[in-house]
């Protein structure tokens, strides 16, 4: 990964304006940022999507990214105000490009994330919410279920509720299901 930065940053200094590739450093710090778990690697991940939003401020992908590494450097912290943040980059992903299932899966983890941290019922059901959305626009993605399973055990626990505790594992076993029927797919 650090090879791979380096490579971005040359290619920045050669194309400086280039949504593109300061989309694509963005990626690479944002991964490097998590498996170093490290805060300045996020916040640099963060300033290549706002260049890129500043060249081409129309782009859902800039935004989903920009989104996926508030919401890292958010969990890192737990920071209430930055996951807020990565919220409405979601939003605004979603203004530029309707029914993306990937925002809307992205954007159900960040309130998750966030009503965990703030034990609030209302985020939950929001985030709830998105995943129901995601399905509808990709009933096939097994993560959207592992997420939406992740998001009702926890309003589940914050309830202490057996019924929504039966539907998380219900979506938990429909993920499972939805990745063996993959897997299979690619044996054959």
């Amino acid at each position: 990964f650090t090879q791979a930065v380096e490579k971005f940053q040359r290619a920045n200094q050669i194309k400086q304006d280039d949504p593109g590739t300061l989309n694509n450093g963005g990626n690479t710090l944002s991964d490097l940022a998590k498996i170093k778990q490290d805060e300045n690697l996020f916040i640099q991940a963060c300033e290549k999507y706002q260049r890129a939003n500043e060249l081409r401020p129309d782009s859902p992908g800039t935004f989903n990214n920009w989104g996926n590494s508030l919401a890292n450097l958010a969990a890192l912290r737990q920071d209430e105000s930055l996951f807020v943040q990565a919220i409405e980059k979601y939003e605004r992903a979603n203004q530029r490009r309707e029914n993306h299932p990937g925002t809307f899966n992205n954007w159900g983890n960040a309130l998750t994330n966030l009503a965990k941290l703030m034990q609030d019922e209302d985020l939950f059901r929001q985030a709830v919410e998105k995943f129901e959305r995601a399905n509808t626009l990709s009933p096939d993605d097994p993560d959207t279920f592992q997420n939406w399973g992740n998001a009702l055990t926890n309003l589940a626990k914050l309830k202490q509720d057996e019924d929504l505790f039966k539907l998380a594992i219900e979506k938990f076993e429909h993920a499972n299901q939805l990745t063996q029927n993959r897997s299979s797919a690619l044996e054959e």
